[in-house]
């Protein structure tokens, strides 16, 4: 957190600027795999004793100027991983960074920004340029096996694997 603006109805957040790691070697670091939780150290019942705040999320691009042709969004999972308007950052071009703001309720959040190509009809999201493409990360996989009997007329589940690629559990 790089500081905190506590008003008489409301508390702004400010996160400290997220810069590119596209670069960069890859470093691993403890995160939940784009999860959240709600936690206070303050309290005794997260459910209900947490505070709201408006955050205030940044992404330094390179040169601190935008991506040509691109949009950033910040993908996470308290929203739902979308990728639309309201995750969409704007650039501020006098501080030389994308912005966007959540309100969010006191707890962790894991998230990362990616790139859309405006010109992509798929609307394909990239870390290309943003958190970079490393084969060393860590994730969480689920497989489900289907079965079709001949002759049946929907698949049947017949296997759930879960593991995690850094441990194999």
């Amino acid at each position: 957190m790089q500081g905190a603006n506590y008003g008489k109805t409301s508390t702004e957040v400010i996160a400290k600027p997220d810069v590119d790691k596209s670069q960069r070697a890859y470093y691993f670091y403890k995160d939940y795999n784009g999860n959240y939780f709600i936690q206070t150290t303050e309290s005794y019942n997260p459910l209900f004793q947490t505070d709201y705040a408006t955050v205030r999320f940044s992404f330094v691009p390179p040169g601190n100027s935008p991506f040509p042709d691109k949009d950033v969004y910040l993908l996470a999972k308290f929203s739902d991983g979308g990728l639309n308007d309201s995750t969409r950052m704007l650039f501020s071009t006098e501080r030389g960074r994308y912005e966007a703001a959540f309100l969010l309720k006191q707890g962790y959040y894991s998230y990362s920004y990616v790139t859309i190509d405006r010109a992509d009809p798929d609307r394909k999201a990239s870390f290309e340029f943003t958190e970079g493409n490393h084969q060393e990360t860590e994730n969480d996989y689920m497989i489900l096996v289907y079965y079709r009997a001949l002759g049946a007329r929907a698949d049947e589940l017949v296997g759930i694997s879960r593991f995690n690629s850094l441990n194999g559990k």
